[in-house]
């Protein structure tokens, strides 16, 4: 899908013109089918096997577990910390075949993130859904490389806060304020105006943990990126202990490489690939946390309530509010858990997620229809089908909440990844 993407925003990705989508030995055209292609590609780039996102769900499987295909990101996606390497120019031919063919990790993912920055921007321009839920310190350090306000030396001047790595990774953070009590430590006793230099080094070589009774030396570590070994923090970082002497520039190099200098390069290069379409500086106009809401709100905020979509449901042949498979369709509705929506909204309108503004921002609005049913069949014996282009159910008029909960499952694991002619 990805390959297909890539030679899709290589011949028309910079047009003008308004991009639409259709699939090969399918009827279906119009919307439906463009926003399933964008919401296909958003899904594909968050595949762990990229390799390009900081990924909560590395070495949680075991020989018994399922391999994880989508990397866990619950708070949003955010580059994972690699190797400072200069973003080439290319074209999408170019990215799509060192992507494709023999290009060094680096490379990868700068090409990979040239590809999203192209890609996000072709979709903000042409009004279209995405569900690439960028984490607030991505768009933040978007607006930093639009702005120029991060030094030129790969960003390692910036100052960073407990607040950013906490709202990124809690329980990362928390690996780092375990190292931090040690520094703390240390500051006090460098503090004590009653203490020789002698006394000081002693008292500081002995600090160790009040519950294990472990020393910083004991953890064995290097000034190397956690998680990613092959990144050395400093030159020659594989080969120096981390020690209560200098574990205090370990914590700032391993916050300064996660927040900026790891991912400098990645963000260099999404920008580059989002100015093919228009200024990324023209985002500025957005707080980093709009622009979180513009490409992946969170689906706590979405209304699914009864009333709110009773208010917004557009009604049509045969159907009316008190009609009894409107009522059971909108308690449905209702009952949806956070997936079952992203896979009603998918099936329904070609995207798994609703704008902003809802239900009442769809375009066109969410339309109800009566599908009728031809003798000797009834209305039971068929599926509900559906027209994305126009965000139309047609619902046969169901004998009970219980067949249509069944139908309609049936209908949109059998039916979510095609577009025919109904």
């Amino acid at each position: 899908m990805l390959e297909s993407a890539f030679k899709v925003l290589e011949m028309y990705g910079s047009a003008k013109t308004v991009l639409e989508i259709e699939y090969f030995d399918e009827a279906g055209i119009g919307n439906g089918p463009t926003l399933e292609f964008y919401s296909l590609v958003s899904r594909c780039l968050q595949e762990r096997a990229l390799g390009i996102w900081r990924d909560g769900s590395q070495g949680s499987e075991t020989a018994t577990t399922e391999p994880v295909q989508y990397v866990d990101a619950p708070l949003g996606l955010f580059p994972r910390a690699c190797g400072a390497t200069k973003a080439p120019k290319q074209s999408n031919k170019q990215m799509r075949d060192s992507h494709y063919e023999a290009a060094s990790p680096s490379d990868r993912s700068v090409n990979l993130f040239q590809f999203i920055g192209h890609f996000v921007a072709k979709g903000l321009v042409d009004n279209r859904i995405l569900d690439l839920p960028l984490h607030e310190e991505f768009w933040a350090a978007v607006h930093r490389h639009s702005k120029a306000t991060v030094a030129k030396a790969n960003g390692s001047s910036a100052c960073w806060t407990w607040g950013q790595l906490e709202s990124l990774d809690p329980q990362f953070t928390d690996s780092l304020w375990y190292l931090q009590q040690f520094v703390d430590a240390k500051n006090k006793i460098y503090a004590r105006k009653d203490f020789t230099m002698e006394q000081q080094q002693r008292k500081v070589s002995g600090i160790r943990d009040s519950k294990t009774q472990a020393r910083v030396e004991d953890l064995a570590l290097d000034f190397t990126l956690p998680g990613n070994p092959t990144v050395e923090l400093r030159p020659g970082g594989a080969d120096i202990p981390v020690t209560i002497n200098n574990v205090h520039t370990y914590i700032d190099l391993v916050a300064q490489w996660t927040l900026y200098t790891g991912v400098c390069t990645q963000v260099a290069a999404f920008c580059e690939g989002f100015n093919r379409i228009f200024p990324v500086s023209n985002l500025s106009i957005f707080t980093p946390a709009e622009l979180c809401k513009i490409f992946g709100p969170s689906k706590s905020s979405e209304d699914w309530t009864a009333t709110t979509i009773s208010s917004t449901i557009e009604l049509g042949d045969g159907y009316s509010l008190t009609s009894p498979p409107v009522r059971m369709m909108i308690d449905l509705l209702e009952s949806f858990s956070v997936a079952e929506r992203r896979e009603f909204l998918l099936f329904s309108t070609g995207s798994p997620r609703l704008p902003i503004g809802g239900f009442q921002a769809l375009s066109p609005p969410l339309k109800l229809v009566l599908k009728n049913s031809e003798s000797p069949l009834i209305p039971d014996d068929y599926l509900p089908s559906v027209m994305t282009c126009s965000n139309l159910i047609k619902l046969p008029a169901y004998s009970s909440f219980e067949i249509l909960k069944k139908r309609w499952n049936q209908a949109v694991s059998e039916g979510c990844h095609s577009f025919h002619l109904s």
